[in-house]
């Protein structure tokens, strides 16, 4: 059986359900094969599948690609990742207005129901995370802490204090690219890693890496292993955890004082 490692655990953890088109085979590689058994193993695994869909595969959520449904069983069956992004706030630390500015931005590639899909999907993401006990290691670049993507300062602001309230309870290590940052710059957009096994092996891990065109998972070890290089190198030569922090509640700071000074609406 050439399963990937990330199917067995999202079966394991009940993120999934077993097709019968796979339990078949799983069964003979057990060596259950008495045929009365065997039939009522299937029955019971469609029954289960018709009853337990995952929420990402409800009629609301037609917007989420094949993808991103894969990322969302990557992020519940993780107990660690790493996110590196360089123009926003990684989708699953963002709070709601900042969600919503972001895919207003997305109003001609997106119909009203996709931007309505993948908001409510990043709620839903967020809320899983913050109920679990896993940590996210986020890698940003300092551009993030300014660009307020078309909305009042007060939804950055909202966004940096959230991240700041995530790292003072050890849920998220964050690290930021200065903006006179003098290494490699990096070509590629937006990628998470999510690893599987509780270790750093690429063979126990899931990409996904997202641009403007389009969205993967990819679960190739040479591939996984060329992008956590790429991040490791960066997040040496980025601001350190306490110096990050520092940043970001500066700016925090900085964009309170620019919304008390903004004339009220009469």
């Amino acid at each position: 059986m050439e399963w990937s490692l990330s199917k067995v655990i999202r079966i394991e953890n009940g993120d999934v359900s077993i097709s019968p088109n796979d339990l078949r085979p799983l069964l003979a590689y057990l060596g259950v094969d008495d045929r009365a058994v065997v039939d009522d193993l299937v029955r019971a695994t469609r029954t289960a599948r018709e009853r337990r869909a995952p929420w990402w595969h409800e009629p609301e959520f037609r917007g989420i690609t094949p993808s991103m449904g894969k990322l969302i069983e990557a992020e519940n069956a993780a107990q660690v990742s790493w996110a590196f992004n360089p123009t926003m706030v990684p989708g699953r630390l963002q709070v709601l207005d900042y969600a919503q500015a972001v895919l207003a931005n997305y109003s001609e590639e997106l119909t009203p129901d996709e931007i309505h899909a993948r908001q409510e999907a990043r709620i839903r993401r967020r809320d899983a995370f913050l109920k679990s006990t896993a940590r996210m290691n986020v890698l940003i670049d300092e551009s993030v802490l300014y660009r307020t993507i078309g909305s009042p300062p007060d939804v950055l602001r909202g966004q940096l204090d959230e991240i700041v309230r995530l790292i003072e309870r050890r849920r998220v290590r964050a690290r930021v690219i200065p903006l006179n940052f003098d290494g490699p710059l990096v070509t590629f957009g937006m990628f998470e890693l999510f690893y599987l096994a509780g270790d750093d092996d690429p063979a126990h891990a899931v990409l996904y890496s997202e641009d403007w065109t389009m969205d993967q998972v990819v679960e190739d070890p040479v591939r996984i292993a060329r992008h956590r290089a790429k991040l490791d190198q960066l997040w040496d030569m980025a601001l350190s955890d306490e110096d990050s922090l520092e940043l970001i509640r500066t700016r925090s700071k900085e964009l309170a004082t620019t919304s008390s000074a903004r004339p009220r609406q009469r």
